[in-house]
């Protein structure tokens, strides 16, 4: 028994064509294959996959970069690791009475000092990958917008792709 290779559905003995989907099949092949399971898809090999920590250190190793392009991933894991730590940090200024005046923690303020640039870099990187100048991260709501929408695909005027990982794109 043979099914198409497209579409899964049932082909009779010595059919050429697929009655659903009209793919050509080939007669000398007899490859079992579950009629109910979805057409598959060629997926890239090539993606990015990386855990959450590894973009926060990855935004953190890069510190001083304002080249090249940052994927939203990278970008929104490192601002949620900054809240946590940033909240964490307060909890312990407060627990441990450290302020330096008023209601500066010496903590969060340590925090805010060694995230400082690399917040501004990453934030640089995300602009980038939406084809846009690192100084658009100055108008807030602008900022916000481009934070969230997905990044131009395949390389542009900042940089290949960072979704695709090998570097040997057309530019």
């Amino acid at each position: 028994m043979a099914y198409c290779r497209q579409c899964g559905t049932r082909l009779d003995w010595g059919a050429r064509f697929c009655t659903k989907c009209g793919t050509e099949t080939n007669e000398n092949t007899n490859d079992e294959q579950n009629p109910y399971a979805p057409p598959q898809q060629s997926v890239p090999d090539n993606t990015v996959n990386k855990n959450p920590w590894q973009y926060f250190t990855g935004a953190l190793k890069n510190y001083a970069v304002f080249t090249g392009r940052a994927r939203r991933a990278e970008y929104w894991w490192f601002v949620l690791f900054n809240v946590v730590v940033s909240v964490i940090a307060s909890i312990l200024d407060v627990m441990f009475n450290l302020y330096v005046t008023g209601s500066t923690g010496v903590i969060s303020t340590l925090w805010s000092l060694v995230v400082f640039i690399p917040s501004l870099s990453v934030t640089a990187r995300r602009m980038h990958d939406c084809d846009r100048s690192g100084w658009c991260m100055l108008i807030p709501i602008y900022n916000f917008i481009l934070s969230c929408t997905n990044g131009t695909y395949g390389p542009n005027r900042f940089g290949p792709d960072p979704k695709v990982e090998n570097d040997d794109q057309e530019t």
